[in-house]
């Protein structure tokens, strides 16, 4: 049974931070120009403060509906988003990974080449969603099987793998699976979450260029579809 695509986010970590405020018009303009869905967006920027946690978004752009793409730029990371509309399945998550890719290269070479940030990590995150009813006690028969767990009304769990990618590269696979009650209050069903998480080690040193960039997409794609296969056919 195909799982619905929640959400697609990408993540370049910053490894040098510039709190200089002129550049993060130059840098709306810029994204606005390489992601068309985000021309009619309006930006919010936020005034820079000392104190700003380096992970705090200071740059959004958006649509106001919540769908299709948004960019967010932190001191720390920026992050390009794809949240499509309702009832797209992974049937199509191919097709919008390509897009993800190409967009993400294409803002990264320009950041580049305009502003000279550097970055040394990436990540990678699939949300996939489906209704199914009583999916916590199916995911406690299914997951849990403990006779120490008795009719929990929600589930989260989480693990990790490992893995040597390109001989030097370590890559971190966290795979989320958790229930929560379905959007309508109307619906008897809960949904079923899948989030599957790929990102380099932090302790790994990759030199993110264009061609890095996209040798890590082409991976963690490929991670993330596997994962969504193999929890969809025990659906």
């Amino acid at each position: 049974m195909p799982l619905n695509i929640e959400q697609i986010q990408s993540v370049i970590f910053l490894s040098t931070f510039d709190r200089s405020s002129a550049h993060r018009l130059r840098l709306v303009q810029a994204v606005q120009d390489i992601v068309p869905d985000l021309q009619q967006s309006d930006p919010t920027v936020l005034p820079l403060d000392n104190d700003l946690p380096a992970e705090f978004p200071n740059v959004i752009i958006r649509r106001t509906s919540g769908q299709g793409w948004a960019f967010q730029y932190a001191l720390s990371r920026c992050d390009l988003i794809y949240t499509p509309p309702p009832a797209t399945d992974s049937g199509q998550l191919s097709g919008l990974l390509k897009q993800m890719t190409n967009n993400l290269s294409m803002v990264w070479a320009h950041i580049q080449a305009e502003f000279k940030w550097q970055s040394n990590r990436l990540g990678f995150v699939v949300t996939t969603t489906l209704a199914k009813p009583n999916a916590t006690q199916w995911m406690s028969k299914q997951y849990l099987r403990s006779s120490l767990v008795d009719n929990p009304a929600q589930i989260h769990l989480q693990y990790i793998t490992r893995a040597s990618w390109d001989h030097q590269v370590t890559l971190n696979h966290w795979t989320r699976l958790s229930s929560r009650p379905a959007e309508s209050p109307d619906s008897a069903a809960e949904l079923f979450v899948l989030q599957s998480d790929v990102n380099i080690d932090p302790a790994t040193e990759y030199e993110v260029n264009t061609d890095s960039l996209l040798a890590f997409m082409q991976k963690a794609s490929q991670i993330a579809l596997n994962d969504i296969k193999e929890h969809e056919r025990n659906l």
